[in-house]
């Protein structure tokens, strides 16, 4: 009897996880859900051509989970929010999201993936948005408490060594097994990210401990144009990095750079994105100071691509790539900050969605028009990224003027 009662304690969710602090939970609950996308990212496009697909099906492939993050991203982290559950929701995609990458596996054919990615993407799209949601809820309310104060970066550090970490143990086993044991890869990634979101659910405090009772005047946001300038600066300065995930590897590789120059050059920018995460904490201490590391993320990618428009030699390019700790990390990182000053708790998840929405629309817009520009311009194509993210840092210097207006007065 004792053992039976044993047994299904430990089925419940959270038997695993019980008694971790709050940052604990959410690094590791960050490191399981960025296991995937580590094996995805690098690999998926060759397994597609083991399938047998051509380069345009394999780029039409590619760009389907930036249209559905589009498009389900923003109704589910509403829906998400209006019924309260944005563990819920969370766990949700996540089975989901595990049950679809098992069923790729046995997919043929450009039609039935397509829609197979589809349709896991619908799922996979809102997962970082809504894991974003309940770790900035959790850090608002350690600002509250005499505890510890949380700090977003170094939780959300783990999920980019959880990436990394991922995609060098994919590269390994592709020395052993057929690439088209990819699937199979990234479907055990999403179900350990599945086990532990269910495991989270389960010791997770109830959202109403982190929703403290609001007046009704606290219900929305107060300065919508000033979040809306904020998602719009960083969204642009993000998108700008269209070409160079797109066809930065591949033109180091035409340029006589050997491949494995190219793998660390591509390293180092994670490296410098983990090391901002990491420590990144300390240069934001207010509204003022992020709004200024928003502006050097958007200064930094202006220069980046300004700087690869020349093509840069392979000494060059180190001091080039070691910049993406700004021009991706504390672009974000800012955003991320400035948001959960501004928009109430009750409201995260929605305006998370509004983000992501707005960085995989102009990902997916500059990610297409790439291919043109870099057939007709080369390594002048930079020029035009250089444009866009000079616009994100126009808009992070609106943001500071009103910010700095505010409170001034």
């Amino acid at each position: 009897m004792s053992s039976r009662r044993h047994s299904q304690l430990k089925l419940r969710p959270g038997a695993f996880l019980h008694g971790l602090p709050p940052a604990k939970l959410l690094a590791l609950l960050y490191a399981a859900l960025f296991l995937a996308p580590g094996v995805t990212q690098p690999f998926l496009p060759a397994w597609l051509g083991a399938r047998g697909l051509t380069d345009g099906q394999i780029g039409l492939v590619i760009a389907t989970p930036l249209l559905m993050r589009i498009l389900a991203t923003p109704p589910v982290t509403l829906f998400a929010e209006r019924k309260k559950s944005v563990a819920l929701a969370l766990l949700l995609c996540s089975i989901a999201t595990a049950a679809g990458y098992l069923t790729l596996g046995f997919g043929h054919g450009f039609g039935v993936i397509i829609l197979l990615i589809a349709a896991i993407s619908i799922a996979q799209g809102p997962i970082q948005s809504l894991n974003d949601a309940l770790t900035l809820r959790v850090v608002q309310e350690s600002r509250r408490t005499t505890g510890p104060r949380l700090d977003y970066g170094r939780i959300r550090v783990w999920g980019s060594i959880a990436f990394v970490l991922a995609s060098l143990m994919a590269g390994r086993l592709l020395q052993f097994i057929p690439v088209t044991g990819v699937s199979w890869m990234i479907a055990a990634g999403a179900i350990i990210g599945a086990f532990v979101t269910w495991e989270y659910s389960g010791v997770a405090p109830p959202e109403a401990v982190l929703r403290p009772a609001r007046t009704k005047s606290q219900m929305y946001i107060g300065r919508p144009w000033l979040v809306f300038g904020i998602i719009a600066s960083s969204a642009a300065i993000q998108a700008s990095h269209g070409l160079l995930y797109t066809f930065g590897p591949k033109h180091w590789g035409a340029n006589g750079i050997p491949s494995q120059e190219v793998g660390m050059l591509w390293a180092l920018g994670v490296i410098t994105e983990i090391m901002m995460f990491a420590f990144g904490g300390k240069l934001i201490r207010s509204q003022w100071s992020a709004s200024i590391l928003l502006g050097c993320g958007g200064f930094a990618a202006t220069m980046r691509w300004l700087s690869l428009a020349f093509d840069p030699s392979a000494t060059l390019l180190i001091f080039v790539q070691a910049m993406h700790g700004l021009t991706f990390c504390a672009t974000h990182f800012s955003t991320q900050f400035l948001l959960s000053l501004f928009v109430p708790s009750d409201l995260a998840a929605r305006v998370q969605g509004w983000y992501s929405a707005a960085v995989a629309a102009g990902l997916a817009a500059l990610t297409a028009l790439s291919g043109v520009l870099y057939a007709g311009l080369g390594e002048r194509a930079y020029w035009v990224m250089a444009l866009v993210s000079l616009s994100g840092l126009v808009g992070a210097v609106l943001v500071n003027a009103k910010l700095s207006v505010r409170t001034s007065a």
